[in-house]
């Protein structure tokens, strides 16, 4: 199957807004037209804001729009700014007074980095939204991003860099599939197919470089750990359906982070021209 971390997705329109004065930022996934969609939030830290809408049992069915912010706790206050722009576009769900947009959004906790009070609300989240273009989206200590860090057994001063990826596969069948992520791990990232270290705790050469240490966390049990994941699927499923792949989308995960992460948020999206 083809990979590819440089298409677009269809029917969704991705922004994010970059502050590396002060180590933050927020990435908004915006699906004006409204997507179906599914979430599975997993562990005892979570930073959430309406998860709970995107449950089956619930009335709502799209989603407009999803916002993953820095700025621990208080980078939910960018939702509010995507909220704002929805509404004055008048997207969202349908009532008798007016649209409400259905938002969901999750944070990462990048205060060890920022400790300026510099944090992300609602104009970097109306901000994101007027970048947001359908040309895919930026990689790297960007957006969301800025400020993640990954291989925190020693603390900050031997951890490195995490960040935001984005990639995209298309099966045989031509069924297409997008993931986004942001990564702020507590322990170690690997290849996950050959379990090769890619980032993790740092350790000193003799030359006074630093360099990644081999994976320090085999024997461990209790850490913390805040990745964030947005799938998105070409293809309409139903409420239900999508809730699950939610959820699978958890079984790669523990073979690309070492330890396996204490909070993970996975919404699953599914964009269509069509549904049944």
């Amino acid at each position: 199957m083809a990979l590819s971390n440089l298409n677009g997705i269809e029917g969704l329109r991705i922004g994010q807004v970059t502050d590396r004065q002060h180590h933050t930022g927020c990435t908004v996934v915006l699906a004006e037209k409204g997507a179906v969609a599914g979430v599975d939030v997993r562990g005892g830290a979570p930073g959430t804001h309406g998860t709970d809408a995107l449950r089956p049992e619930n009335l709502v069915d799209h989603l407009h729009g999803v916002v993953l912010t820095g700025g621990s706790a208080f980078g939910l206050a960018a939702v509010q700014g995507v909220m704002q722009y929805l509404r004055e576009h008048n997207c969202g769900f349908t009532t008798d007074y007016g649209v409400v947009p259905i938002v969901s959004g999750a944070v990462v906790f990048d205060l060890g980095l920022n400790k300026s009070g510099n944090l992300p609300d609602a104009h970097m989240g109306y901000q994101a939204c007027e970048k947001a273009s359908t040309d895919g989206v930026e990689q790297g200590c960007v957006g969301a991003g800025t400020g993640a860090t990954v291989g925190k057994l020693h603390g900050l001063e031997r951890a490195m860099k995490g960040g935001q990826g984005f990639a995209s596969l298309v099966s045989p069948g031509g069924l297409k599939v997008w993931a986004l992520a942001v990564v702020n791990a507590y322990g170690d990232v690997l290849n996950h197919e050959s379990g090769e270290l890619l980032a993790g705790v740092r350790t000193l050469r003799t030359d006074g470089t630093w360099r990644a240490q081999p994976p320090a966390f085999s024997s461990w049990r209790f850490y913390r750990d805040f990745p964030e994941r947005i799938l998105s699927l070409g293809w309409w499923l139903p409420t239900v359906d999508s809730q699950k792949l939610s959820s699978l989308g958890w079984l790669r995960w523990p073979r690309m982070e070492l330890p396996a992460p204490l909070f993970r948020l996975i919404p699953c999206m599914t964009v269509t021209p069509f549904s049944p």
